[in-house]
């Protein structure tokens, strides 16, 4: 993550943050007080998101959201405006820097514990110890705004796992891991172990988004009673003759009484 510092922020503060730069500072607070996610991002998976530009040390925010390719076939009058992403490093408190800073190395020693660390690939070495710290956060960033946030409870998340090994069916990627069996948690094309990082964080979510249910269901019934209210405020009592012709005059058949609302 390219973290600002004092004086850049001073030259670029803002001083009103968008609500999104604010939901993307909260998660940065969140993930760097974490401490029951154990994401372990492989090191092929870092060279490859190096190597394919979804992830950059320098860019702020670090991981790509929007990992839309040019396609040929869409016209330029319907493609996705290319604009300006708030990142962390914008809202980044001094107690945050330390914080990430301090998560870094401490990834670097393990590393080092572990037999992991190459003397000769030291700038590698730091570089993906600051790769798993920001994929740490960027996943709890997606908790907040991933396609995950769109199911109400596990049916849901279940029928969405469901869709995205039909769908990776149809294109024909799931010819290319043969013998790969649907789990129960399983998410196609999930060797980074993306989703199931996702999944773990929406599950601990599940009190908070109840709520956010129940919340939102009583706020739709206030709007309706509104709407009932409305309705009988514009209606009206409107009577309709129904008439036949009988013997050369008009006879009156039967008289309706009925509700009408007017245009609101």
């Amino acid at each position: 993550m390219h973290l600002t510092t004092d004086s850049d922020q001073n030259a670029n503060a803002n001083p009103s943050p968008t609500p999104e730069e604010q939901e993307m500072n909260k998660t940065l607070q969140e993930a760097l007080s974490c401490t029951t996610c154990t994401p372990t991002p492989a090191k092929p998976a870092f060279y490859a998101d190096l190597a394919a530009g979804i992830y950059n040390p320098t860019r702020d925010p670090p991981f790509t959201r929007h990992h839309q390719k040019s396609d040929d076939a869409v016209s330029p009058l319907e493609a996705v405006p290319v604009y300006m992403e708030p990142g962390y490093g914008c809202l980044v408190t001094e107690a945050q820097r330390e914080r990430y800073w301090e998560l870094v190395a401490r990834e670097r020693e393990d590393e080092v514990d572990m037999g992991m660390g190459l003397e000769d690939e030291n700038e590698d070495a730091e570089l993906y110890a600051r790769y798993k710290v920001d994929y740490h956060i960027h996943h709890h960033y997606l908790a907040r705004c991933g396609v995950l946030t769109l199911c109400r409870n596990v049916e849901e998340m279940h029928e969405l796992r469901k869709w995205r090994w039909r769908l990776d069916a149809v294109d024909g990627r799931g010819e290319t891991r043969k013998g790969l069996k649907m789990r129960r948690w399983g998410w196609p094309g999930d060797e980074n172990r993306s989703m199931m990082l996702q999944t773990a964080l929406w599950r601990r979510r599940w009190r908070g988004r109840q709520e956010r249910v129940e919340e939102a269901g009583i706020k739709w019934m206030g709007i309706m009673e509104e709407r009932r209210k409305q309705r009988e405020k514009m209606r009206v009592k409107v009577k309709v003759r129904v008439y036949c012709w009988k013997n050369g005059g008009k006879n009156l058949v039967r008289e309706v009484e009925m509700d009408h609302f007017d245009a609101l």
